[in-house]
């Protein structure tokens, strides 16, 4: 009897320590099982991790890996489940690792993640300033004494708002701040509740106005000049620039193309998952670009120059050792390898 509750205890502590790898370790020929978060259902990341899973389960047979969605209610619980072991993936928008890497926003008081790894971005979450034309609102000054949403109080895109108006030189007794979810945006613009609304959503979103039937209103967005872009990144370097084709919406009525600000949404993991299956995900993904463009709307321009434009956080050696292979080291910042590897041919070669 002692024997055998010996051996139970000894079962438990081996799967505890072993947790998602239990697996590999117990049949060489059996497929581990790794999860991805991403907020959901309806979130654009929770459908983009949904096609990341169906490309690289293709070939489960040949890696022995299986990649199956975590729906999270939000990023915070995506990079908590991360932190915690939960997870070994996560479809993460670049502020969000940023402060948490560095010990930032809500991360001071639990300080930083120095474990959390980039692998590449995905799409753009741009920033977007939509005005009505009975605002008469053109460029970033006029903005002064006009009615402009901000968001939900308290929120994360809210901070990012209140920062470009900032950079922008505009104080909050320069305009009358009003805070609405992203739902009620468009119709408080329609009904003139508000001249102006910010917006950080990727796109196709379901936030923006829809033209209007009679003609009697019409809307556009705003561009940044070129000093604005760079003070901005300056400042916070998970923003990148990004150029909007000018009808890249219908209810719009610019002449031109849109200069603005992006926050990528990036594929992260831990530094203790191993190099093995970073590199087998890295390399089932960007071998078929084509086929996640086809089946994530929002990763439609997705180029190799865009993967790794707005990270912050270190790339995991598995990453790297497949854009290695692909000649892409020269494109990567030296802010983005891990601190003990720098970019000379002895050290990449190690990786």
């Amino acid at each position: 009897m002692k024997k055998k509750c010996l051996n139970l205890v000894l079962l438990l502590v081996l799967m505890s320590f072993f947790g998602c790898y239990q697996s590999k370790t117990l049949d060489s020929y059996q497929v581990i099982h790794l999860t991805i978060a991403a907020p959901g259902p309806k979130n654009h990341s929770y459908m983009t991790a949904g096609a990341l899973s169906q490309l690289f389960n293709q070939k489960s047979k040949v890696h022995k890996l299986k990649l199956a969605v975590d729906p999270s209610n939000n990023q915070d619980e995506s990079l908590e489940n991360l932190n915690n072991g939960q997870v070994q993936f996560a479809l993460l928008k670049s502020d969000r690792q940023h402060e948490a890497y560095k010990g930032l926003g809500k991360w001071k008081k639990r300080g930083a993640q120095p474990k959390l790894r980039a692998i590449f971005s995905l799409y753009d979450n741009p920033l977007t300033l939509i005005s009505s034309s009975r605002a008469r609102v053109t460029e970033f000054s006029d903005l002064r004494n006009k009615k402009i949403a901000l968001g939900p109080k308290a929120s994360a895109s809210t901070g990012h708002y209140l920062k470009t108006l900032e950079t922008l030189n505009l104080n909050k007794e320069d305009y009358r701040g009003f805070y609405f979810k992203e739902k009620d945006l468009s119709g408080k613009l329609q009904d003139e509740i508000i001249d102006a609304f910010f917006l950080i959503d990727s796109h196709p979103s379901k936030y923006f106005p829809q033209p209007d039937a009679y003609g009697r209103n019409q809307y556009k967005v705003l561009s940044f000049d070129e000093p604005e872009l760079n003070k901005m990144i300056e400042n916070y370097p998970y923003f990148t620039k990004l150029t909007l084709p000018k009808d890249f919406h219908p209810a719009l009525s610019n002449n031109s193309d849109i200069e603005t600000l992006s926050i990528k949404t990036a594929l992260i993991t831990s530094a203790d998952t191993p190099n093995h299956i970073v590199y087998s995900l890295t390399k089932e993904i960007f071998e078929n670009l084509n086929i996640l463009k086809n089946k994530s709307e929002v990763t439609l321009n997705l180029e190799v120059e865009e993967l790794f434009k707005g990270l912050t956080i270190p790339l995991h050696p598995g990453a790297l050792m497949y854009f290695k292979e692909k000649g892409l080291i020269h494109k990567i910042d030296q802010k983005l390898l891990p601190k003990s590897q720098k970019l000379n041919k002895t050290t990449i070669s190690k990786i």
